[in-house]
């Protein structure tokens, strides 16, 4: 297997277990089970597990990089593409584990809340520029979408 397939699949990995158990739930050893590599591959790659959260949560921007489509054209499009591209299963329950975990690897929370939420916090807030409307309120309901979406999570665990 290839270096780069070895990291990518350590990333995919740790990522499913992640939002499966949280950080602290998730072990390097569970990582290394999941993934079928050895410890010391796993650490090769990542000297800790701060680090492999931070993999995964730049895969995660990288993969899931916010826009929004150019055929939006009024506020119902708009809701309906932020709840299909915006508020995925995927994306609130790492929002789950940033809020209630992100103390433990600081730098990679302050990454997701900025590349990740406060983009899309920013799309929304120039396509009402752009539609003439008034951009905190949108921008407020989307925070209230992104709260009910974890009250949700909370509900279903």
């Amino acid at each position: 297997m290839a270096n780069r397939s070895k990291k990518k699949l350590l990333i995919d990995a740790s990522c499913t277990l992640f939002l499966e158990r949280g950080f602290k739930g998730t072990s390097i050893d569970s990582v290394v089970t999941a993934s079928g590599v050895s410890k010391p591959t796993v650490y090769n790659h990542f000297p800790d597990k701060s680090d492999l959260m931070a993999a995964v949560i730049e895969d995660f921007i990288e993969s899931e990089c916010p826009r929004l489509s150019p055929d939006i054209f009024n506020e119902e499009q708009l809701w309906r593409h932020l709840g299909e591209v915006c508020l995925t299963q995927k994306a609130v329950r790492l929002l789950s584990v940033v809020l209630s975990e992100g103390f433990r690897f600081p730098a990679a929370r302050t990454r997701f809340i900025t590349e990740y939420v406060g983009k899309w916090e920013s799309l929304v807030g120039s396509w009402c520029e752009v539609q003439s409307l008034g951009s905190e309120i949108f921008v407020a309901r989307l925070k209230t979408l992104w709260f009910d979406a974890l009250c949700a999570l909370d509900n279903t665990q």
